[in-house]
């Protein structure tokens, strides 16, 4: 039952967050707002779909549950930066983005390659569960 709930409750999930998306790109003059909002969402969307797919297909093909985390955690881990530039727009109305806004991207990236490398360090976890 939790299966059949879990399934429904993202597929649902991603098609209210693919009508956002369609939505805001449909617009013709996008404002800065806008164009972050639509990151946001995209971020989101890559989180749900491998979520989705994880639930589907990881018993099904035989395919570890980890391959599936290894591409939603691209989402899971930009997304809090995309929302901290959210933020910042939601109170200067518009920003300027200088390079020193780069280092908020050390942290995301520097996660992604400790997961994608962990059979080598174990440092990210030791044991999938």
């Amino acid at each position: 039952m939790n299966f059949v709930f879990y399934s429904f409750t993202l597929a649902v999930l991603l098609v209210i967050i693919f009508a956002f998306l369609i939505y805001i790109l449909k617009k013709i003059t996008r404002t800065q707002l806008q164009q972050i909002f639509a990151v946001n969402l995209i971020l989101l969307i890559t989180i749900c779909i491998f979520m989705f797919l994880q639930l589907q297909f990881s018993k099904k093909l035989n395919i570890a549950p980890l391959y599936f985390d290894y591409y939603s955690y691209i989402g899971i881990v930009f997304l809090p930066v995309s929302l901290f530039f959210t933020t910042k727009i939601f109170i200067n109305t518009k920003i300027k983005f200088k390079p020193n806004d780069l280092l908020l991207f050390i942290i995301p990236v520097l996660s992604l390659i400790l997961l994608w490398t962990n059979d080598l360090h174990h440092l990210f976890y030791q044991k999938y569960s």
